[in-house]
């Protein structure tokens, strides 16, 4: 059974009050005290950030990913429990997002409106690891993912955030959820230091058809995970354009066009080409040199 600690905000005290359990905390989200509701109501219509902060002092806290020893902070933490927190804030349509993700994602535990009304919180499940950087990796690879949607917050990559309660009578859970196994890397951490001189590079009308049926392959086989696949092709991609085989024209234009017409990401068009230009883009400062298969 999965259990984590909860904690008073009051800055009188640091450490856990106690555990609770996954349908404990789902009973919390679902129906919170009035008192707890009336505090959150109290949140969500104050506008100045100092009584905002102290009225938060009055909610409970929890620790989902992790149990610690005393405080939290990373050198406390005795072990992890197989969830990570995804936070969405600041969208227009959070009520129809939180239906979004959780039919979406199969790892999705829960999925919940945020106490500001204004975004969405879930849990998701992976594996249970044994160090800081192990989950980070898996953090990555959900935010992979998640990145393409509007409001991802990627701060919950900290496993020892504390998550505040919240008030959704409609809180969707499911028991049946698969673990998310796909790994990734800290975003923006693409080293773009060149490695090869590109003026012994002279490309070949041949050689730049290969390069575009290439990537039209990579781009047409995806029916799974599509943001890893589309960043790190089209860094491969923007790798061939800094060896100057296609131009950033070309290059751009022809992800926009694929990802278009693929019709698993079809489902978040502008994201997966938003990502495809920007890793275009990085790959350009890395050039590669084609080689014959």
């Amino acid at each position: 059974m999965i259990k984590f600690q909860y904690y008073s905000n009051s800055s009188h005290m640091s450490g856990a009050i106690d555990f609770i359990s996954l349908s404990g905390f789902y009973d919390a989200i679902r129906s919170p005290s009035e008192k707890m509701i009336a505090i959150l109501e109290q949140i969500q219509n104050e506008t100045d950030k100092t009584k905002k902060a102290k009225l938060k002092e009055s909610l409970y806290s929890f620790t989902p990913c992790v149990h610690v020893k005393d405080k939290r902070r990373y050198t406390d933490i005795i072990r992890f429990t197989g969830i990570a927190v995804l936070d969405f804030d600041k969208i227009d349509n959070p009520y129809e997002f939180k239906e979004f993700l959780f039919n979406t994602y199969i790892s999705i535990m829960a999925c919940w409106i945020s106490p500001s009304k204004k975004g969405v919180k879930a849990f998701v499940k992976i594996p249970v690891v044994n160090n800081v950087s192990q989950f980070k990796k898996y953090f990555y690879g959900i935010a992979d993912e998640m990145e393409k949607y509007n409001g991802f917050d990627g701060t919950s990559q900290n496993a020892v955030l504390p998550l505040f309660i919240g008030y959704d009578k409609d809180i969707l859970i499911r028991s049946d959820y698969i673990a998310w196994s796909i790994k990734g890397n800290k975003l923006n951490s693409f080293d773009s230091t060149p490695t090869i001189d590109t003026k012994d590079i002279n490309p070949t009308s041949k050689q730049s058809e290969w390069v575009i049926n290439w990537y039209k392959d990579k781009i047409n086989s995806i029916n799974i995970d599509g943001h890893p696949q589309v960043r790190d092709n089209s860094l491969s991609l923007g790798g061939y354009v800094g060896g100057g085989y296609l131009s950033q024209i070309e290059a751009e234009s022809l992800a926009e066009n694929l990802i278009s017409q693929n019709s698993y990401l079809k489902k978040g068009t502008n994201g997966y080409i938003k990502t495809a230009k920007e890793f275009i883009r990085n790959g350009m400062n890395k050039p590669l040199k084609f080689k014959e298969y």
